[in-house]
């Protein structure tokens, strides 16, 4: 166990350090990146994808919905029974309810809300619009994620384990549940 600790711990630095050594005037877009994650955005999309099932009336896109805002508390509870603490220094002032860090809770819920919102985007916009937009969510998403090691919030492993619990919930959500 000592050994993963140490393998994960150099793993963690060194893309901390490379992802941090990245130029400062990126900040603007890493906080801008680091905000649309917010819950209010992702809670606020995933409500709109579920009014839009009700309105067209397909309640496999709704229960799509809840399963992706069920994947966001699963993600919540895991942070509750790992309580890995936050990197050194991270301090935020805009944080309304202070989180453990491991998984990261952007990562999760930007990659299985915004992710189902680009499979509902690409399956009902017309070409290449579809494509264009989900590509366009795909970059914000990865963009996300690295946002959170960049203003010192996450370890990359924290994100890692979010796209992961993020990813579990949105291939539930297109292979399970089948919303389309």
């Amino acid at each position: 166990m000592d050994i993963m600790k140490t393998i994960l711990a150099q793993f963690d630095s060194a893309l901390v350090h490379a992802i941090q050594a990245l130029p400062s005037w990126l900040s603007p877009l890493m906080y801008g990146l680091s905000f649309i994650g917010r819950p209010v955005f992702t809670i606020a999309t995933v409500c709109i994808i579920g009014i839009y099932a009700l309105a067209i009336t397909n309640m496999r896109l709704a229960v799509a919905a809840l399963t992706a805002g069920a994947t966001f508390g699963v993600n919540s509870l895991l942070k509750l029974l790992i309580h890995r603490p936050r990197p050194d220094g991270y301090h935020s002032e805009d944080v309304l309810l202070p989180t453990y860090s491991f998984p990261s809770g952007h990562a999760a819920s930007t990659i299985v809300i915004f992710g189902l919102l680009a499979y509902v985007l690409y399956h009902h916009l017309p070409a290449p619009w579809g494509l264009i937009s989900s590509i366009i969510i795909a970059i914000i998403i990865v963009g996300v994620g690295i946002s959170r090691v960049f203003i010192g919030a996450h370890y990359p492993s924290d994100v890692l384990a979010g796209w992961l619990v993020g990813g579990i919930g949105l291939t539930i959500i297109i292979w399970v549940i089948k919303p389309l």
